[in-house]
């Protein structure tokens, strides 16, 4: 929501029960060399999409018929991750060059002030949340599991006010193998995490993970992975009911002499969680609960959405977004996705290389 979508006020339908597998959008679009990671709605049924256009921080804001209404490009290197606005502003975060990015924009996409952070640990993934106070976000930043394995471990949370001031800075280093790749706020300050750790020469494991408010306490780590001679990632994470959190991801799984990755989508709750593997050859990037029961799920390559019970996981139906698509070998790489204000699937990704957006109709007529 890369990849986590921002808490949305308005109540998204469901999509009803269908296979699709065609070509029929409602509208494509392909920019420059680069790829979206983030997409979010807006009140007025529009969307604000974000990442890289030609190695530059890139966001874009679209009417509900995907017409473009402004863009906004960084000068410095790096990508956007995500994106929280209200109705005078929109504030982007990414990175550059291993440090937080964060840029400020009114609402007709002029810059207000744009700022670096300069981090111990490296950063490529952002989640942005309200802060404390109605003037105060909040940025948690870490590695990906993407990332080379040089890449410094550790959580970084910063605290800034809507004029640019630096108001907390916090780092958690982490000696062995750590990687970030969702977050969701909790009631307490907390974060819980969709994480990707390992320690010696273990190889990685997809996991959850509660932290504290102040990152002094890691809290009980969630093992979502079960097999130590393949590696595993989680990519995303979104909560269900009351203290039922899905976290969606990438493991090994072999076929002959081969490995290939596959993904994977948990139910973590107190009694009678689950774990299936909607996917071949694919990773699930992006995951989303609609409160009615129904957990849908993005994966890479092809832009391919399963859509589950979120009772015992059972499939409930599958959307290809291409008649010919090969997801063993593709150009179609998904970041993110959500369900539009017409219950369609807005996609984001790249296609070709380049920063690409799709809408996709799911429900029949």
């Amino acid at each position: 929501m890369k990849k986590t979508v921002l808490l949305l006020l308005v109540l998204l339908p469901s999509v009803v029960s269908c296979d699709r597998e065609s070509d029929d959008f409602l509208w494509e679009y392909s920019g420059g060399v680069g790829g979206a990671y983030f997409l979010t709605l807006t009140p007025d049924s529009g969307f604000v999409s974000a990442g890289t256009v030609d190695g530059r921080p890139f966001l874009m804001r679209s009417d509900r018929s995907g017409g473009k209404v402004f863009t906004f490009s960084s000068e410095m290197a790096g990508s956007f991750r995500s994106v929280w606005f209200d109705t005078a502003f929109y504030l982007a975060a990414g990175e550059t060059d291993g440090d937080l990015l964060l840029a400020m924009l009114d609402n007709q996409g002029g810059l207000l002030w744009e700022k670096r952070v300069e981090a111990e640990i490296s950063v490529s993934e952002v989640f942005l949340f309200p802060g404390e106070t109605v003037t105060e976000f909040v940025a948690l930043c870490g590695a990906g599991p993407d990332d080379p394995a040089e890449a410094l471990s550790g959580i970084l949370k910063v605290v800034c006010d809507t004029a640019g001031n630096t108001v907390d800075l916090l780092t958690r280093n982490e000696s062995s193998y750590f990687r970030i790749s969702g977050a969701v706020a909790l009631a307490d300050g907390g974060f819980m995490l969709a994480t990707s750790e390992s320690s010696g020469t273990a190889k990685p494991i997809a996991a959850m993970r509660r932290v504290s408010s102040t990152l002094s306490n890691a809290g009980t780590r969630t093992e979502l992975s079960n097999n130590p001679a393949y590696s595993a990632a989680s990519l995303d994470i979104c909560m269900a009911d009351a203290g039922e959190f899905l976290v969606s991801g990438r493991t090994e799984l072999s076929s002959g002499e081969n490995l290939f990755m596959n993904s994977f989508v948990s139910m973590v709750r107190n009694t009678s969680g689950w774990k299936k593997y909607p996917e071949n050859s694919n990773e699930g990037v992006a995951i989303y609960y609609d409160g009615n029961g129904l957990v849908y799920i993005l994966h890479r390559n092809c832009f391919i959405v399963t859509v589950l019970s979120s009772d015992d996981g059972s499939e409930y139906s599958m959307v290809r977004t291409y008649n010919a698509c090969d997801s063993y070998d593709t150009d179609a790489l998904a970041e993110a996705f959500v369900i539009n204000h017409d219950g369609n699937l807005l996609l984001a990704g790249m296609k070709g290389g380049r920063y690409y957006l799709a809408l996709k109709p799911v429900i029949e007529e």
